[in-house]
């Protein structure tokens, strides 16, 4: 491809997301990156999406239509996505895109995550191997349970991983702070699948 025929997606990094007060904030600067490349850039993806009506995400379920489409997947299908925030992709028709249903469900690595770096010099659970040790804390995981679904009643759309509290295991060991965060993020998935 020749330079003007190549275009780079950049979507930064998010630092702070609150569509309701529509704001969007990423690291990166994509007047740069066209700079030190010499390649068209398109970027902040998330806030025109909010300034648009959306909820600033607006690449995930148009990638997930157009995997529905190309593999030709029986419809109705719903896509997960599990990044710091998980969210999901409904699919119903494949022509008729305004009828795609895209939506924040909870918390997917963020709670995991912070939990491992707060209580080690770990960045994750590689393979998930502490929780596979650890022993899920019922009393931290009905209040986490909760505290989500009076969260949840506020009909709340998006979520930012600052949405988000560990607190809630403190007291716990590494590998028990885990289980319980990932019982706790997994039930949450399942519940709103």
């Amino acid at each position: 491809n020749t330079s003007e025929n190549t275009i780079i997606g950049f979507h930064g990094q998010t630092i702070y997301h609150n569509p309701y007060e529509k704001i969007s904030r990423q690291l990166g600067n994509g007047k740069l990156l066209n700079q030190l490349t010499n390649k068209n850039v398109v970027f902040n993806f998330r806030k025109n999406d909010i300034l648009n009506g959306g909820q600033g995400a607006p690449l995930t379920p148009a990638f997930h239509h157009l995997i529905s489409r190309k593999n030709e997947i029986r419809l109705p299908v719903c896509f997960l996505n599990i990044g710091g925030i998980s969210n999901i992709t409904i699919v119903k028709e494949r022509e008729n895109l305004s009828k795609l249903i895209s939506k924040d469900i909870g918390p997917g690595n963020c709670l995991i995550d912070a939990w491992v770096r707060e209580n080690s010099n770990k960045k994750f659970d590689q393979d998930g191997n502490l929780a596979s040790i650890g022993i899920k804390n019922e009393i931290i995981f009905e209040q986490a349970q909760e505290l989500y679904a009076n969260r949840n009643n506020k009909k709340k759309l998006s979520f930012d991983v600052n949405d988000f509290d560990i607190s809630l295991a403190r007291g716990l060991s590494l590998e028990d702070g885990v289980t319980t965060l990932t019982d706790f993020t997994a039930s949450i998935i399942g519940e709103q699948i």
